[in-house]
């Protein structure tokens, strides 16, 4: 009987440091880069080593910024904006908050599904400052970054980071934090053409975690399925092919 409670003991123990493994590598134990991740860091650093060593900013500015009237010619630079820095900084502060939200996002869903979100929030950022913004370019993956940002905020709400490595903060204030201040930083600008005096397009960010909200709360078809297995158990009978119908025999007159 002794020996059986031990057994029976281990066992247990370890199911649950098994179960408790598969826990952590769902939530915690994520890979810190990924391919989608580092493919768009790495071409956003790319397009800035040649507005450095090789061409230009105002040249890589000319093809690849979104300026009002692209629509009608460029049309690519709706997407390819966002690859493109008006600094050091600039390119820094995003790809940091990319590298740091990216990741986990992607691991989530897919490597094509995160890279098609972030050009989806990227198309957001340049609705954004079309509708309230002024003249001038539009460059920056901040629209995009925001909305990898709202998306890590919506899946992990009370997951915590260290706000300037020192300061402890759920990533759902953070995210709250930073809309309201592009909300009453864009208000403001509105008035100044859409840029602020530091140039930063504030519309463009809103309209990033627009598109990302939009994309987030629109049911998969995934979900669709299940929600209609809920509210419809009985599974679907499938048609049945069709059949010869056999010819009666002529009626006597």
């Amino acid at each position: 009987m002794a020996g059986e409670g031990a057994g029976g003991s281990a066992g247990e123990w370890r199911a649950a440091r098994q179960a408790s493994m598969a826990f952590s590598t769902d939530t915690d134990e994520y890979p810190r880069m990924t391919r989608a991740v580092q493919a768009l860091i790495a071409i956003s650093v790319a397009i800035y080593f040649l507005q450095v060593a090789a061409l230009g900013d105002r040249d890589v500015w000319h093809w690849l910024a979104f300026e009002r009237g692209d629509l009608t010619h460029s049309v690519w630079t709706v997407v390819t904006y966002a690859f493109v820095h008006l600094g050091f900084w600039h390119l820094a502060f995003n790809m940091y908050n990319l590298w740091m939200f990216g990741p986990r996002v992607e691991h989530m869903w897919s490597p094509g599904r995160f890279v098609a979100f972030y050009l989806w929030c990227a198309l957001g950022g340049v609705l954004g400052f079309l509708m309230f913004g002024g003249g001038g370019l539009l460059l920056g993956a901040s629209a995009a970054v925001m909305g990898v940002m709202l998306a890590y905020a919506m899946h992990w709400p009370d997951e915590e980071f260290a706000l300037f490595g020192v300061l402890p903060m759920k990533v759902k204030w953070l995210v709250a934090i930073m809309i309201v201040a592009n909300l009453v930083q864009g208000v403001g600008s509105v008035a100044m053409a859409g840029i602020d005096g530091s140039g930063i397009a504030y519309t463009a960010h809103l309209g990033g975690l627009a598109f990302a909200w939009f994309y987030l709360r629109t049911p998969s078809a995934q979900s669709l399925d299940r929600l209609r297995q809920r509210i419809s158990p009985v599974a679907d009978i499938p048609d049945e092919p069709p059949r010869a119908v056999p010819r009666s025999a002529p009626r006597p007159r």
